[in-house]
């Protein structure tokens, strides 16, 4: 590291640590407001020691530059406006050690919320709550955001009885100047507001001080009386970590009844960090680790709780100025500088005006309402921007939890309507098109793919409840109205089954006209048993199978359309599209015939392609190597050909061909067809032409199944 870098660490590691000092205490006097204003320089202190230790633990995200602490998209806003917002429910003369144990419990369940979901690789999961409910989590702080800085100015709240309290006394000039405060910087919002919120509030502070100490002033001690601009003076609190309370003091009865909102905030605190982590991935231009970012918030979370201070969330926007020069010495710079705060300037911070606190906060909540109502207008539709305003109207009036709760009602409701509109199934096809790998005569060939079409392949896909489960029933009753003979569901791509949805097939199997069909369920290995349980009595209703895999359901389907054709058991010969016996003589005296034993090799992955191979009778399976296992590509009955395409293009071979069962097998090598093609020219052309119509065949079935899957 050289100089140059270092240097450029130091100074961006001074703007950021001023940026998160003003958060800190921004933060700290939104924390103790109100009815608690008394206890601000304990939220101020709290607030710094966040700051310091969160930017400590900073340096052990493998990104360098990410940064944590306290911001406008963080917990510990929430936490924030969630004491505001209960502020009034609190006594007057609550101990310091209660304050502090909340704080240390909210770090602490926090930690090991976090800790959880990292060690239970749970991160990506949280990402498919739905982005609305997000937004309206968030829109909801800026909202209580603003409602505790309106408490911090002038002791009033967003709610009914706050409007009154101002309809009362609507002039109010420490509220008018912290709207100014707010509005200024809503107004100089080009520029950066690691630089603007600093030099606001030090103008704002010695603007007030300058009227309050004017002429104006004189004879207007309403007006102008320092406990309506300024906090309570009190000294500076004393520090006081965790294994240094008071218990004695406590009230944990009080703690108890925070429990709720604790679990509460922890678990949007979960949201909040991986949405943060997410859109620095799309400023960074790379995907990071949602699973240690977890890990490091919550070793931060526990070690700023045992210090005093409360969990910190990454923040978005002092990352974003730390990625252009920073590291962990500019971390490292933050961290000295909350530190130096926290242990000389708590003096000097008790003379920030409250009117000048109240509207950076102010700013800041009405940022987040911007950010996350208006802004949203753009690009979510009318039911998305329906489910924010639902949130925040919630919140707004019953408080966070409840609201928590309509959101994560709303997110259910958004799971089942997507699973409902989601495709159930994906693939739809017959046996027409769609084959198993037996490799079979020509004309057991042509008699699946005339009868195919009454036997129905559906491969199931996803989570299937009531829902979705009604909606293959409807599928069912399209069914009924057709020639229907076979039906395949494949429930190996299915993660899980509904107890309520197990009642639907049940019925579906009850159904008279579905009597007569035959069904074949493929399971896998960890749906196994609820698939089994989908027929309730064995015996009754239509016939069922099950089968561990597709391949051998689309097996046991073929057999029951030979069967029911007279073809199963039909002697069939390898050379039979030859026109007489004659001609089939001629070509088997060509061929060598050989006998193989179960598990004998006919030809090798990777052999020279020099033979081609008629089955006689037995069988035979093809296998192919992928990584190391073994892996059946197709099974030979009685007449198939085999091996045709390595032979006629030279290619080596693709795939192990090998007796399944005791076999014997006509070998036709090349010289033998250069002999027959001389003595029999047209006997040889015949057989290439039944080698081009089997290949043809094969492409159009192909074709059309790639038509029906579009």
């Amino acid at each position: 590291m050289n100089v140059k870098t270092i240097t450029g660490q130091i100074s961006t590691g001074i703007i950021v640590g001023l940026s998160a000092m003003v958060y800190a205490i921004s933060h700290g006097a939104l924390l103790f407001s109100g009815s608690l204003s008394n206890f601000v320089s304990i939220g101020m202190t709290a607030s710094l020691i966040t700051a310091v230790i969160c930017a400590i633990g900073s340096c052990f995200f493998k990104e360098k530059t990410f940064i944590m602490g306290t911001d406008t998209s963080t917990v510990s806003v929430m936490v924030g406006s969630l004491l505001v917002a209960e502020s009034l429910s609190m006594s007057q003369d609550m101990a310091q050690a209660n304050l502090l144990l909340i704080l240390f419990a909210l770090s602490f369940v926090s930690s090991l919320l976090f800790y959880l979901f990292a060690r239970l690789n749970l991160a990506n999961y949280v990402r498919f709550v739905p982005f609305s409910v997000m937004a309206g989590f968030l829109a909801s702080t800026g909202w209580l955001m603003c409602s505790g800085a309106l408490m911090i100015i002038s002791g009033i709240s967003l709610s009914v009885s706050g409007v009154q309290d101002f309809l009362l006394n609507p002039l109010r000039h420490e509220l008018l100047a912290g709207c100014i405060v707010a509005a200024a910087l809503l107004g100089l919002k080009k520029i950066s507001t690691a630089i603007l919120i600093p030099l606001i509030i030090v103008v704002s502070t010695l603007a007030i001080h300058f009227l309050l100490n004017s002429s104006y002033c004189i004879g207007l001690e309403g007006i102008c009386s320092p406990a309506t601009w300024r906090f309570p003076s009190v000294s500076q609190s004393s520090w006081i970590p965790f294994w240094r309370l008071d218990f004695i003091n406590v009230n944990f009865e009080t703690l108890i009844q925070a429990l709720p909102s604790i679990l509460v905030v922890s678990f949007v605190g979960v949201m909040t960090i991986l949405l943060a982590v997410a859109s620095l991935e799309l400023t960074y231009k790379k995907e990071f680790d949602l699973n240690q970012a977890l890990r490091v918030h919550a070793g931060s979370s526990i070690i700023s709780g045992l210090f005093g201070g409360y969990l910190g969330i990454i923040s978005t926007g002092r990352t974003t100025l730390n990625k252009a020069g920073g590291g962990v010495i500019s971390n490292l710079v933050v961290a000295l500088i909350c530190l130096f705060m926290l242990l000389g300037g708590g003096e000097v911070l008790m003379l920030i005006p409250r009117a000048a606190l109240g509207g950076v906060i102010l700013f800041l909540g009405i940022a987040m309402l911007k950010n996350w109502v208006w802004d949203q207008r753009k690009f979510l539709n009318r039911e998305e921007l329906a489910a924010i305003a639902m949130i925040l109207i919630v919140v707004a009036n019953f408080g966070y939890l409840t609201g928590f709760g309509l959101g994560v009602m709303l997110a259910c409701i958004a799971f089942v309507i997507a699973c409902g509109k989601s495709p159930l199934t994906s693939l739809r096809t017959d046996l027409s098109l769609f084959s198993s790998s037996v490799v079979r005569h020509e004309r057991q060939r042509k008699i699946i793919n005339e009868f195919g079409a009454q036997s129905r392949v559906f491969r199931l896909i996803g989570y299937i409840f009531f829902g979705s489960a009604s909606n293959i029933e409807l599928m069912f009753q399209e069914i009924e109205k057709q020639n229907i003979e076979n039906i395949l569901l494949d429930f190996s791509d299915v993660i899980g089954i509904d107890r309520s949805a197990i009642g639907v097939f049940h019925r579906i199997l009850r159904r008279d006209k579905l009597s007569k069909v035959n069904f074949y369920f493929v399971y896998g290995e960890r749906n196994k048993d609820i698939v089994h349980s989908i027929v309730r009595h064995p015996g009754s209703g239509p016939g069922v199978s099950f089968f561990a895999n597709w391949d051998a359901g689309l097996e046991a389907m073929e057999e029951a359309i030979l069967e029911k054709n007279k073809y199963v058991g039909a002697s069939v010969d390898c050379f039979d599209f030859f026109e007489s016996l004659d001609e089939q003589k001629i070509v088997i005296e060509c061929c060598e015939l050989k006998s193989f034993e179960v598990g004998q090799v006919l030809c090798k992955q990777g052999d020279s392609s020099s033979e081609i191979y008629f089955l006689k009778n037995g069988s035979l399976e093809i296998v192919t190597d992928v990584n190391g296992a073994e892996v059946r590509l197709s099974k030979l009955g009685d007449g198939a050909m085999v091996g045709e395409m390595a032979f006629y293009s030279g290619d080596i071979r693709s795939a192990t061909i090998r007796a399944k069962a005791p076999s014997q097998v006509y070998v036709l090598d090349k010289q033998s067809l250069l002999r027959l093609r001389e003595s029999h020219p047209e006997l040889a052309n015949k057989l290439d032409i039944f080698v081009i119509k089997k290949l043809a065949n094969a492409l159009i079935r192909a074709n059309k199944l790639i038509a029906s899957l579009h």
